[in-house]
């Protein structure tokens, strides 16, 4: 990879990891906020950003199961 390649993919996981931590944090950073501020990146940041989301809400969900789990209380199962 170029180096241009390496410092675009270097900026993208700093966004990706900035956007991540917003989230984690409880804000609810806009994508456009991020595509304004790089706009060079957009297109990335417009199919990448959205799975983050997915994931910090997957962990949450991995999380608060666990915490039952641990708390000796069964899961409930929807059916």
């Amino acid at each position: 990879m170029s180096d241009v390649g390496d410092a675009r993919e270097e900026l993208l996981n700093e966004l990706a990891d900035e956007f991540a931590a917003r989230q984690r944090n409880g804000e609810r950073p806009r994508l456009e906020e991020f595509c304004q501020r790089h706009p060079h990146l957009a297109d990335d940041i417009r199919s990448l950003f959205p799975a983050l989301v997915e994931l910090e809400r997957a962990k949450v969900d991995a999380g608060a199961e666990l915490a039952v789990e641990a708390a000796g209380t069964p899961p409930v199962i929807n059916l």
